[in-house]
């Protein structure tokens, strides 16, 4: 039995869709609420993902860039079923060089403190509906 067996106290609904078919009918977008200060130990780096769950990116990102996983944080975990983009932080002592050139994007930087959560502010959503019928 699923819940579509189970009759509505309400009647029939007026309207059906289907959600997140697939990773681009569900886009999070998380916002920092600060910006990398171009000074400190920890490299922020700004990932998008797809179909990809956020610890498992922070440990690829830990073993590209060389660094054990525990040196990379992320303020919060988002939806493997999902296209997203948010920061991860990885901790860069000074005078260690910079990151293989490959491992850069343009919104990249560098501050003082790693990423915790909650150490963003919310984010934005966007739920598509697909196969809608009714009003």
């Amino acid at each position: 039995m699923t819940a579509g067996d189970c009759p509505s106290p309400w009647g029939e609904p007026v309207a059906t869709a289907r959600l997140k078919a697939g990773p681009e009918d569900f886009v999070v977008e998380e916002v920092l609420g600060f910006a990398p200060d171009g000074d400190g130990e920890h490299l922020w780096l700004w990932v998008e993902k797809r179909g990809l769950n956020t610890d498992f990116v922070a440990g690829e990102l830990a073993a590209r860039l060389g660094l054990k996983r525990q040196d990379v944080s992320y303020s919060g975990l988002k939806d493997r079923h999902a296209l997203t983009r948010q920061w991860f932080s990885a901790h860069w002592p000074a005078g260690a060089g910079t990151p293989a050139a490959g491992c850069w994007t343009a919104g990249d930087g560098w501050i003082e403190v790693p990423a915790r959560d909650p150490g963003h502010a919310p984010g934005s959503y966007r739920v598509l509906a697909q196969q809608r019928s009714g009003r």
